[in-house]
């Protein structure tokens, strides 16, 4: 999912970007960009919540709505400060530290 995430950020990092920046000026764009981002995390606590119901996982709160919200906006700040950076830092080093945060806070100590 991460590395997904990152592709697509790169390949539509303009685009990405602009929404970005024009979120705070436009309300239109502003409520679409809070439509997908909660959408998207309300998928995926649905789905963690499934595996912590299976025994699969154990996440680091148990409140995983704000979790998962959490941790999308986390993901989008540290895609859009990446392309901003002034060194970025190697998109494989910077998925597989966005990858690890995400297996500690939503896997816990099933995640290894």
């Amino acid at each position: 999912m991460i590395g997904n995430a990152i592709a697509v950020w790169q390949r539509h990092a303009p685009l990405l970007d602009a929404c970005l920046q024009a979120r705070p000026s436009d309300p239109q764009l502003r409520e679409l960009w809070d439509r997908f981002v909660s959408q998207l995390s309300d998928k995926l606590a649905a789905f963690i919540a499934r595996l912590r119901d299976a025994g699969r996982v154990d996440p680091a709160s148990r409140d995983i709505p704000a979790l998962t919200h959490a941790l999308v906006g986390m993901t989008v700040w540290a895609l859009y400060e990446q392309r901003m950076a002034r060194t970025p830092l190697p998109p494989d080093r910077l998925m597989n530290a966005i990858r690890a945060i995400w297996i500690a806070a939503a896997w816990g100590d099933k995640g290894n």
